[in-house]
This record gives structure tokens, C-alpha cells and sequence, in this order.
């Protein structure tokens, strides 16, 4: 599919799920939010991206319960193409229960969205069955449209969905590879000791669907798009270079990480040329129109996340060394600047 084309299916995907999502309001002063994607939560084998991220996210989570934020988990929290619900879910009951206290909190603060690796949650009955046993009633939806607010004034809107949206494997053909990755790579994985969660370990395909969604948003002129999918951490709609540098340092130190680690340098250099805008009077500035979680399962236990809190909107970064949690956000903005400069 040639790109002109590919940037077509996910504008129509988008705009398709942004008709469908559920309406909040939330106020930048009052309310703080963390939003967390791409968990993909398996069975605790060699095939579970997550478990060496689980104790990391789990502190995480523990810190903004007890700092009154609410949770929104961005889809593709359990990976259930590769496990079923009745393995994942026994696996990683304690993390659950966490995320349950935000939502049997006083006025409900956990949000949970489905994404194309745990789109079964998109049906009732599922929810009901592996679920509502947990949480006690709870709504899975596909996307939040959020109005922003502050002394009563509107600052405008963010859209939060997962972004597989518009996607051929992950959308219109998703019963397909639900089917191949289940029964014929998850064996693979469990033999070999390898994961794969692409768009993540794939440049090329990330880089794409990153400036798909971009693209939609930046055409919009009237919202903020946050999303998840493709695993890379986008801030201001620019990939975060030290994200993933600090990746690429813990992957270059470990026996298997090597391949991974030189895969990134080309997205590094990458997204150092994107930063790079003094003095190119060719390269327009983009729009602060598009901002990513990026994931909870990068392989060196790291996840990161989008918080909104205190009026502003800001990156942050958990790693398996730090234990101050000052020290977590990378980058922050101001959210009415980020709203004023949407049509500019």
C-alpha cells in the first residue's frame, strides 16, 4: 500500500473511532490523569513482553493511586493473540486488583480502552466472563473524547484511542492474524525465547503509522491526539530521543540486545534529524497536535506514559533503577499553549 493510500485507511479509522468514543470532560487544574498503553500482559513465559516491565509498573501505578490520578490503560494491556483471557488474566491478578482500586475509587478513576492485541474486550460478554469478576461492572470502550476545561473555560479536546485504527492486520483482517499469531508464532516464541511486537521492532512501519496519525490530527486543527501502538514515545508530535537512548544503552548491554540496539540507532538518527529544524527553511515545524505513551514493554523493564496533571501535559519515564519519583518526567508543557497552538 503506497503511503499516500496508507495515510487514507488510518484517517478513516481514526475519524470512524472518534465518532464512536465516549465523551468526558476533565479539568486541567483539578484532574490528573497517567495514561499507559501497550502493556500486552501474556502468561508469565518466554513469550510475555511484559513481565520484566511488571514490578516497574506496578510501583508506578501504586505512586499515582496514592497521588488521587486516574488510570487510563490505552489498549493492548493484555496480549491475547498469543494467550487466552483464562491464562493472562490468573498471571497478573495482583497488578488487576491495583488497577481495580482506581476503579472502585470515589467517583471512578480508571479508564480502560481496547486496543488490536486485547480487541476481544470490545465485546460484553467477554468483559462479563474474565472481567466483571475483578472489577465488579465496568465499560471497555475504543476511544475517550476528553474536553479539556480550567475556570470553566474550554481549552479544547484530546482524543485518546489505542491508533491501530484503519490498520489491514490489525483492523479490517484482525480475526486473521489473532489466528497466525496465536497458532503458529506464539510457538515459535516459546521455543526460541524471542518476542515480537511490531509496529515496535520495526523502524520502517512505526516511523509510517507515527506520521499517519500525526497527520490526521495535524489536519484536524481542532484536537490532541494521544495514542499508543506503535511503542515509541512521542512528545510535541517528535519521537523522544533519550527514551530512546536510554533503551538502546540497556539493550547494548545485554547478551541478546545487540541486534535491537542497532536497529535503534537508525530511528536515533532519525529523530534527531526531525529536532533538527534551525535554519531549514523547507521543514515546516509540526503541529503539538499528536503526543504517544509509547509502551510497558520495552525489553530493559522501562515503560512511559503520558500524564496530564496540574495543567500541563508531560512525558515520563519509569525505570527499574530509579526509586525517586520526581525524577520521572522527561518533558512537560504547558496544556493551554499546547491547545493555542494547534491551528498555527
Amino acid at each position: 500500500m503506497s503511503n499516500r493510500k496508507y495515510r487514507a485507511s488510518i484517517a478513516r479509522g481514526l475519524e470512524a473511532a472518534l465518532a464512536r468514543a465516549t465523551r468526558q470532560s476533565w479539568d486541567a487544574e483539578a484532574d490528573r490523569v497517567i495514561v499507559f498503553s501497550d502493556l500486552h500482559r501474556g502468561q508469565g513465559d518466554h513469550a510475555d513482553d511484559f513481565r520484566v516491565c511488571a514490578e516497574t509498573y506496578r510501583r508506578a501505578i501504586t505512586f499515582y493511586f496514592d497521588a488521587g490520578y486516574r488510570l487510563v490503560t490505552l489498549g493492548d494491556a493484555e496480549e491475547l493473540w498469543e494467550s487466552w483471557p483464562g491464562k493472562v488474566v490468573p498471571t497478573y491478578r495482583d497488578l488487576l486488583d491495583l488497577e481495580n482500586r482506581f476503579h472502585t475509587a470515589a467517583g471512578g478513576r480508571f479508564f480502560k480502552i481496547w486496543g488490536n492485541h486485547d480487541d476481544l474486550w470490545q465485546y460484553p460478554e467477554q468483559v462479563v466472563r474474565h472481567l466483571v469478576p475483578i472489577y465488579g461492572e465496568l465499560d471497555v470502550v475504543e476511544g475517550l473524547d476528553v474536553t479539556m476545561t480550567a475556570a470553566r473555560t474550554v481549552l479544547g479536546r484530546i482524543f485518546l484511542v489505542h491508533g491501530h485504527q484503519g490498520t489491514g492486520s490489525s483492523d479490517r483482517w484482525g480475526g486473521i492474524s489473532r489466528r497466525f499469531v496465536r497458532w503458529v508464532w506464539r510457538p515459535i516464541q516459546r521455543l526460541f525465547k524471542v518476542s515480537l511486537n511490531t509496529p515496535a521492532t520495526d523502524f520502517e512501519i512505526r516511523d509510517k503509522h507515527d506520521r499517519a496519525m500525526y497527520e490526521w490530527a495535524a489536519g484536524r486543527n481542532d484536537l490532541v491526539l494521544i495514542a499508543g501502538h506503535t511503542h515509541n514515545p512521542v512528545f510535541v508530535s517528535k519521537p523522544n530521543i533519550e527514551s530512546l537512548e536510554r533503551v538502546q544503552d540497556s539493550l547494548s548491554a545485554t547478551p541478546d540486545g545487540g541486534a535491537t540496539a542497532e536497529q535503534l540507532d537508525l530511528e536515533i538518527s532519525w529523530a534527531r534529524d526531525e529536532a533538527s529544524t534551525d535554519g531549514d527553511e523547507d521543514r515546516a515545524r509540526p503541529r503539538s497536535c499528536y503526543f504517544n505513551s509509547g509502551c510497558c514493554c520495552f525489553r530493559n523493564g522501562d515503560i512511559t506514559g503520558i500524564e496530564i496533571a496540574d495543567g500541563e501535559i508531560r512525558l515520563v519515564r519509569w525505570t527499574t533503577e530509579d526509586t525517586n519519583p520526581d525524577e520521572r518526567i522527561i518533558e512537560a508543557r504547558d496544556l493551554a499553549t499546547i491547545f493555542a497552538g494547534l491551528g498555527s
